[in-house]
């Protein structure tokens, strides 16, 4: 292979590796997340030891004014409990992390600490460390996700204070208490099929997070949101105007979800009293609800000839009914029904009249040969939102060392092209000048 032909394959390579890399999907990824601050918002006088004093309004500690706080005195440890905090503004979120936070100061000359307690439900739960007080007023964190890992944890959570003075009298002081909450942000993706597991289009499909978001499914089935604040999601699905899927989402990561729909096939077999096939029957589609087959392309079609005794028709998606569905069959003046109700794949025979005779009632003849299976669905993976995709970091070195490599290569090949194709002709001697050569003598 010449040199030329490896550099060709060598930039080929650097080409489709920068493209792969520059729109490389993340997977799971969880988007942005959404922080809200809940400010101490009432106070419980439900235990407070001796030491504690509160100066100001109630709840003392919804902000930061020095004119409202609690303070302590105490030389040994002394509680007091309890504050509320506000509750998150969505009921039903997953939580991603948890700060108690207080703004607390000390006296000169003096030395103490705090420690700090969150109520999850069943007890006050230690939040870790203690905070060591300095002479200036400060803001001290805690992370407590373990502790308030839940919207309800949250919602319900009730702070205490212990005070410990390194010396008698000395005092400290808190002035303001919040917590900040994340939550966590992830994305579904929802794909509706049918009880055959067959892509199912045209299907509404309904998200409640404490809000409601529909979307129409696209041609592959799928509907997608992002940036979803809630620990889990109720999904609903309609089909030809009836609910056909209903179901709960747990979100504790980015999901996607087959929804298999109580949607089934119906298959019309026609035939005569004669046994006869009857192909170019027109067949009827209605239903009790009196729902417009007709708008949906599905009624009136043609039954297809299957075989010597029996033409068919195959509605491969249908809503499910617990009611009735009824086809009518017509041919040469002649029709015939049958009625069912749709609860999984169904097959019926309608039995039109032999010859000429009146219209009669449907019927039934020898069962038809079983259907051909049709081919197992192969699942398709979801098209990921555009969000899901990233620029990796090393992708750009790649781009811009192709982006140099590529002229200097391409230079100096056509240099050496050039050089080639200059270069002098030397006329080859012929091997018979030998035979010609004069001898010395």
């Amino acid at each position: 292979m010449e040199l030329k032909h490896l550099k060709v394959i060598l930039f080929l390579f650097l080409l489709v590796c920068s493209l792969f890399l520059f729109i490389n999907p993340s997977v799971n990824a969880k988007t942005e997340l959404g922080t809200e601050t809940l400010w101490v918002n009432g106070y419980t006088e439900e235990e407070i030891d001796t030491g504690w004093a509160k100066v100001g309004s109630s709840p003392y500690l919804s902000d930061e004014d020095a004119s409202n706080y609690v303070h302590c005195t105490n030389v040994y440890s002394a509680y007091i409990r309890y504050w509320d905090f506000a509750d998150l503004s969505q009921s039903s979120v997953a939580i991603d992390k948890a700060i108690i936070s207080i703004y607390a100061d000390r006296l000169a000359g003096d030395s103490c600490v705090v420690y700090l307690y969150l109520w999850d439900g069943s007890s006050y739960v230690s939040c870790g460390a203690s905070i060591t007080l300095t002479t200036t007023y400060t803001w001290y964190n805690r992370t407590v996700t373990s502790i308030l890992n839940t919207a309800e944890k949250v919602n319900n959570a009730r702070l205490r204070i212990r005070y410990q003075a390194g010396a008698s009298g000395a005092h400290g002081y808190v002035s303001a208490s919040k917590l900040y909450v994340t939550k966590a942000r992830y994305d579904i993706s929802l794909r509706t099929v049918d009880s055959n597991s067959s892509i199912l289009i045209s299907a509404n499909v309904t998200i409640n997070n404490g809000t409601e978001y529909s979307q129409i499914v696209d041609n592959n089935g799928w509907a997608n949101w992002t940036g979803i604040y809630s620990s889990s999601v109720s999904v609903t699905v309609k089909y030809q105007d009836v609910w056909v899927n209903s179901t709960t989402v747990t979100m504790s990561s980015d999901k996607t979800v087959d929804l298999i729909c109580e949607v089934y096939s119906l298959t019309v077999y026609v035939t005569d009293a004669n046994n006869e096939e009857k192909s170019g029957a027109s067949l009827t589609l209605t239903r009790t609800d009196e729902y417009n087959y007709t708008s949906d392309g599905l009624s009136p079609v043609t039954a297809a000839y299957y075989n010597s005794t029996h033409a068919r028709y195959i509605w491969t998606q249908l809503a499910n009914q617990t009611s009735s569905y009824t086809v009518t069959a017509s041919l040469g003046g002649q029709s015939a029904y049958t009625s069912t109700n749709l609860t999984a794949n169904t097959v019926k025979v309608i039995t039109l009249p032999a010859g000429t005779s009146s219209p009669t009632g449907g019927g039934s003849s020898p069962a038809p040969p079983p259907l051909i299976p049709e081919l197992p669905f192969i699942p398709r993976a979801p098209e990921l939102p555009v969000e899901a995709y990233e620029i990796l970091p090393w992708t750009a070195i790649i781009v811009v060392v192709s982006i140099i490599a590529i002229p200097v290569v391409a230079a100096k090949q056509l240099s050496t092209e050039k050089k080639s194709k200059l270069k002098p002709y030397k006329r080859k001697r012929s091997k018979t000048f030998k035979l010609y050569k004069r001898k010395k003598r």
